[in-house]
């Protein structure tokens, strides 16, 4: 693919039309999404963005333009520098299909009654060997990144992330590290480009719950009550607050699609947007050698020191 042509499909990719963007959120002001757009083409360092990346990233930053610039700083600095996640993003790759047989990995289909959409993840086995955490986090943030493109902005207030923790133990936790877990909180806090409103794992043991005390050492508290424990006999109890629409039957819904097909569904879909993975990240990453010494990304620089140090640790 040339080079017009896949700048091209990472301004092509965002489904929904701008103008119908801004007609449901007219907060989202065409003249701040001008400044966002002209300000990132200022800054030699930063890639080229469209007209609907400034307008998602002001709608996360509160339609603060000021902050929204800020945020997208963070958002293509992390990605450049956080290769075990961004980086060999090739739905054919080994990692990525290695990463489709150890777990399953969908959005659900259709709303919550609040404009949430959901992420469903669930181990396919229990095989400890098949799974490794920088893989599965790569699958599950190419399946969050398609869904913004493809149900945009307006109609999305929040994401929310439903993990079946079944089946989840000591060998699995030994693939996530302190190291990991600082670089995808503190991208999930300051670069994400989607809003998270809370993280429910159902199915919960004393590995999950070891898990998410080591989450805790590197996170502030408003990130640990984002997160919400359950164990199995309280499963059911949670289940029943989402839109049974929207959920397969194995999650006590009535969607008529099974959980399996679900997730065959999404690798097959992120598989045929191989293009524009491969565009994102040969186009839309900072070039450092272009980055004036007095706007060096503090905040990152902060992390990867921290990196190093528990690295060395």
């Amino acid at each position: 693919m040339s080079v017009e042509a896949s700048q091209e499909l990472l301004h092509t990719a965002w489904k929904v039309p701008l103008a119908d963007e801004l007609a449901k959120d007219p907060n989202i002001k065409k003249e701040d999404i001008t400044k966002v757009v002209e300000w990132c083409r200022e800054q030699m360092y930063l890639p080229p963005i469209s007209e609907h990346t400034a307008a998602l990233f002001l709608k996360l930053s509160d339609y603060n333009v000021e902050k929204a610039q800020g945020y997208i700083d963070n958002h293509y600095t992390f990605r450049t520098y956080y290769r075990n996640i961004f980086a060999d993003r090739d739905p054919n790759s080994k990692d990525v299909k290695q990463a489709m047989n150890a777990i399953n990995c969908f959005i659900l289909p259709g709303y919550t009654e609040n404009k949430g959409r959901i992420l469903f993840g669930s181990l396919k086995t229990d095989e400890s060997s098949k799974f490794n955490a920088n893989q599965c986090l790569k699958y599950v943030y190419m399946t969050m990144e398609k869904d913004v493109l493809e149900h945009g902005i307006a109609d999305t207030d929040f994401y929310s992330i439903l993990f079946d923790a079944k089946g989840f133990g000591l060998g699995h936790l030994t693939t996530i590290s302190i190291s990991f877990l600082k670089q995808l909180f503190s991208y999930f806090l300051d670069g994400c480009n989607m809003t998270t409103r809370e993280i429910e794992i159902v199915n919960v043991n004393q590995v999950v719950e070891k898990l998410v005390s080591m989450i805790k050492t590197v996170t502030p508290k408003d990130v640990h009550e984002k997160i919400k424990l359950y164990t199995k006999d309280k499963t059911e109890a949670v289940l029943a607050k989402y839109p049974p629409h929207i959920l397969p039957k194995e999650l006590r819904g009535q969607h008529p699609m099974a959980l399996a097909e679900m997730s065959e569904s999404n690798e097959k879909a992120v598989t045929e947007f191989q293009a524009w993975y491969l565009a994102d990240e040969k186009y839309l990453r900072v070039d450092e050698s272009k980055r004036p010494v007095h706007k060096q990304n503090k905040k990152v620089i902060k992390i990867q020191t921290e990196l190093k140090k528990l690295e060395l640790d």
